[in-house]
């Protein structure tokens, strides 16, 4: 069975033993950054309501038409502030189609929130506590993580009380299955049901991810947790607030990662090669050709696709970048300004 990422509510209960988990060492500041995180980090829950209207099959089979029937689902999660205000962050599976949540803050109390926006596809959602000075945590920035980098998270597995791990960067630009160009972290913190919406912490107790779900092919932990990085957050809270869904960015070429031998013929090296540029697209009219190699985005140096895409999705919509591309024995840089788009481009970039 190939491996695919669950959502942490949905993931059967596993016991593992302690010697399964991999931990980074405890810095001697995690216990403040706990004491500072408690109150802004909250349990989640919902119920989502169903309701199956009888069919034409039931007079078929039982020679009558039943009575409408509501079936009730709980669903849950963590989440965090982000501001003084009481608007929160969560996963858009803690709450389902809810348009109300229970906000449970560490210590006890407990209050209503109101669901202002969602994105099912990047699975984010902002909630709203209204009349509530809230302890909100402020955001790092992603891009400055370095793999080993000592990585925490606070939240509300099963039904426990709030816990705290404490765990490592272990890859960066993980791809996501479900929406090309878009990247996740990847640590190696131990994650439970119940988790996702919890925030992903640096040593200075920024918020520089939300996990999302972990990459399994049992069902429980196997040591891969992923996260939405703080740079896609911001840009997608924005644009929620806004009343937008996120859109992608898009400069409209498809392309594919191919493997040259080396001039000596000792090796071979991976190239990201251009397989189609749209017509009208900002690439086509910045120059870009089929067969060109990417070189560089905007000075960071291009070794997969995946890396490309997300690239790509992390630029500022109208605001040109430069990318470097080889074309034959020629270095060109050219200036490619990417736009909006829908959510599905087939494939392009």
């Amino acid at each position: 069975m190939s491996a695919l990422p669950r959502q942490f509510f949905a993931t059967a209960l596993c016991l593992l033993t302690l010697s399964t988990v991999m931990a980074a060492e405890p810095s001697s500041g995690w216990p403040a950054i706990f004491e500072k995180t408690t109150q802004a980090v909250v349990r989640v829950q919902a119920t989502t309501i169903q309701e199956r209207e009888s069919t034409t099959l039931d007079e078929t089979f039982f020679g009558k038409r039943f009575p409408s029937r509501v079936k009730e689902s709980k669903v849950g999660g963590s989440g965090f502030f982000i501001d003084n205000k009481g608007t929160l962050l969560t996963t858009q599976s803690a709450i389902g189609g809810a348009k109300v949540a229970s906000v449970e803050i560490g210590g006890g109390k407990r209050y209503q929130a109101k669901v202002i926006a969602t994105d099912e596809l990047l699975d984010i959602a902002l909630l709203q506590v209204d009349n509530l000075t809230s302890h909100g945590l402020s955001f790092g920035d992603s891009a400055l993580l370095r793999v080993g980098a000592p990585v925490a998270t606070v939240g509300f597995p099963y039904e426990m009380n709030q816990s705290f791990w404490v765990g490592v960067i272990s890859a960066h630009a993980v791809p996501s299955p479900s929406f090309p160009g878009i990247s996740y972290l990847q640590a190696d913190i131990y994650t439970n049901r119940g988790q996702a919406g919890s925030p992903l912490l640096n040593e200075k107790g920024e918020v520089i991810g939300m996990l999302n779900s972990i990459y399994t092919s049992s069902g429980g932990y196997s040591g891969i947790s992923l996260a939405h990085p703080s740079a896609l957050l911001l840009r997608a809270i924005d644009e929620l607030k806004a009343g937008k869904t996120y859109q992608r960015r898009y400069i409209g070429i498809s392309g594919e990662v191919q493997w040259h031998p080396a001039s000596d013929g000792t090796h071979e090296t991976r190239q990201v090669m251009v397989l189609d540029v749209g017509i009208d697209s900002p690439a086509s009219k910045a120059g870009i050709q089929p067969d060109d190699v990417i070189i560089q985005f905007n000075g960071v140096p291009v070794t997969s696709w995946d890396q490309f895409a997300g690239l790509v999705q992390m630029a500022t919509p109208n605001i040109a970048v430069a990318i470097e591309i080889q074309r034959g024995a020629s270095r060109l840089s050219v200036a490619v300004t990417p736009v909006l788009r829908e959510h599905d481009t087939h494939g392009e970039e």
